[in-house]
């Protein structure tokens, strides 16, 4: 009635709805308690005869249902059963309106069974003294008319006109109340959820068939093939640092590629200013930037290892000394000796002379350039290793990892160990190897953030065997709202006193 009116044309009275008639006349179809329902097809099946019945609009009109239309982006979008084109399309609309008229003649013929039926139905009172005036019914039929009648009208009337619903108040005070107790009841689940299965039971996730299906039905047969039921199933589960805060790393070690490829611009650039480069650009510039010095990295590795290359390429030049140094007049010159050092060669003039001078005063440069320092007598260790035995010079140029020939005079191991230049140079190969070593360390590997959800699995296993009632339509045991609030009982129940059949729950224990 509401759907006309609201289409323009005003409908007089109210007949009846066959939903109510059915439902007063036989209140055992409801679905929930296994019966076939109240809807017209199902009544028209069962009152007026399968030839004479309703057909289903999805048997009609398939290709409607398994294309629906769809609308909106994002959280918006939905789809919907496309009504109006199944109406107006010309290769359907004159099925449609066969079905339509079909459809008007079952609901005509099922409300004319269901009155024959009610007027058969004693009105039976439930009370000692039933009234005796001329408005009390005679039967189940004047029942309906005197009070189903007028509130089936009254609900079309809400349905075209609506009603009228304190948004901002008391509609808003209702959701924040069905939140809370829907917290509330998700928190007494999982807490008792810990109590049976440890603590993954923080994880079991109550929206999820599967997992309940498992807890409560597992072992139990397919109802078409006899298939059991597992009753212990591993999960993929979401782990939010919340969830695991214990063993979520803060970083994860990737490889150079995953790095390039993972990483966003801030942590290229990071690696980038690390590294001394150019940190401008877009992310594809940035990942090309860091490959390059990679490359260019790993070809001068390879160039300085093992005994190839490395050993027969030419040895730096001797370092300048402070005074020489100081006599350079110009940029070009301060930096044709740091080229020829193997040093840095950016900055100002004053930072490139400095540069310089360290290099010289790490490697004792002004003495071993100085001829009369060199013509002192030695002291010190000096003297000590002049005192020694070719073994006893050995010795000690292993002590200051001195490289020697093994056939080395007493004279040559005595010149490697007071002079203090090779000493020097010694110890900034070995540096440069350990650098080296380190640079591709952190070749291979980069530190990421890591991820704010892991997965893992969760391991569910039945607490107790229970025998389904309802079944999938194929042959499973069915976790429904309907099945979860049947096995849960009203709320007043006692929950010690137990259906017949129902096993006893056994252990469960944590892999």
């Amino acid at each position: 009635r509401h759907v006309v009116e609201n289409a323009g044309l005003e409908l007089r009275g109210f007949a009846g709805d066959t939903m109510h008639m059915a439902r007063l006349f036989d209140s055992s179809r409801l679905r929930t308690h296994g019966g076939d329902g109240y809807s017209l097809e199902a009544l028209g099946r069962d009152l007026v005869g399968d030839g004479e019945a309703k057909v289903s609009m999805k048997a009609l009109f398939p290709e409607f249902f398994r294309k629906k239309r769809i609308e909106g982006e994002g959280d918006d979008k939905k789809s919907f059963l496309d009504v109006l084109r199944m109406q107006t399309d010309p290769a359907t609309r004159d099925a449609f309106a066969c079905y339509a008229a079909y459809d008007a003649k079952s609901t005509w013929e099922v409300h004319a069974v269901l009155r024959r039926r009610l007027e058969a139905q004693a009105w039976e009172p439930m009370t000692e003294f039933p009234p005796t005036s001329a408005e009390t019914p005679r039967n189940m039929w004047d029942f309906y008319q005197r009070y189903f009648v007028p509130f089936g009208a009254l609900l079309t009337d809400m349905e075209a006109e609506g009603i009228y619903v304190d948004a901002a108040g008391h509609l808003k005070d209702v959701e924040a109340a069905a939140t809370k107790d829907k917290e509330n009841a998700l928190a007494t689940f999982r807490s008792w959820a810990v109590a049976q299965m440890g603590p993954d039971g923080a994880l079991l996730n109550p929206a999820s068939s599967k997992q309940i299906q498992t807890l409560l039905f597992g072992g139990s047969a397919n109802q078409k093939t006899g298939e059991l039921l597992e009753a212990e199933r591993d999960f993929d589960v979401d782990v939010s640092e919340e969830d695991d805060a214990a063993a979520a790393p803060t970083e994860v070690l990737v490889t150079r590629a995953e790095f390039l490829e993972k990483a966003n611009a801030a942590r290229l650039r990071e690696e980038l200013k690390a590294r001394g480069l150019k940190v401008s650009g877009a992310k594809a510039d940035l990942a090309a930037r860091l490959a390059e010095a990679d490359a260019a990295d790993a070809g001068d590795g390879a160039a300085g290892e093992g005994g190839g290359p490395a050993d027969s390429a030419p040895a730096l030049p001797t370092p300048l000394t402070a005074d020489a140094i100081r006599d350079l007049p110009t940029v070009a010159a301060l930096k044709d000796a740091l080229r020829a050092r193997g040093l840095k060669l950016g900055g100002k003039k004053v930072e490139l002379r400095e540069r310089l001078l360290e290099d010289a005063a790490s490697y004792g440069a002004d003495a071993l350039a100085d001829p009369a320092a060199a013509a002192q007598p030695r002291k010190g260790i000096d003297a000590v290793y002049e005192t020694l035995d070719a073994p006893g010079l050995k010795a000690a140029c292993r002590a200051r990892s001195v490289a020697f020939a093994d056939d080395a005079s007493k004279a040559s191991l005595l010149a490697l160990l007071t002079d203090d230049d090779a000493y020097a140079a010694e110890l900034r190969k070995d540096a440069a190897r350990e650098a080296a070593a380190d640079a591709a360390a952190d070749a291979k590997t980069f530190s990421l953030p890591a991820p704010a959800k892991r997965k893992r699995k969760l391991s569910v296993r039945t607490v107790g065997r229970l025998q389904p009632t309802k079944f999938t339509t194929s042959g499973w045991a069915s976790c429904t709202a309907d099945v979860l609030r049947d096995l849960a009982g009203k709320p007043r129940d006692d929950p010690r006193s137990r259906r017949a059949g129902e096993p006893t729950r056994t252990v469960v224990k944590n892999r």
